[in-house]
C-alpha cells in the first residue's frame, strides 16, 4: 500500500479519488480478462481518469 501511495504522490495524482474509483473498478476489472489491472496503476489511471480534472478545493 505505501508503494502505491508513493506511486500517487509521485505522479500527482490524489489518492483518495484513485483509491475511491479503483475500489469501484476492481470487480469489473476481476470479472473480465480483456481489462488490464495495469490500468488501474496511478500513472495509468492519471492519464485516463476526467476526475484529474476537477479542480481542487480552494479553501
Amino acid at each position: 500500500m505505501d508503494s502505491l501511495l508513493g506511486c500517487c504522490k509521485a505522479s500527482d495524482v490524489n489518492p483518495r479519488r484513485w483509491l475511491t474509483d479503483v475500489f469501484s473498478k476492481m470487480a469489473l476489472y476481476n470479472s473480465s480478462y480483456d481489462l488490464d489491472l495495469a490500468d488501474l496503476l496511478p500513472h495509468n489511471w492519471k492519464k485516463s481518469n476526467s476526475c484529474q480534472n476537477i479542480p481542487k478545493n480552494t479553501h
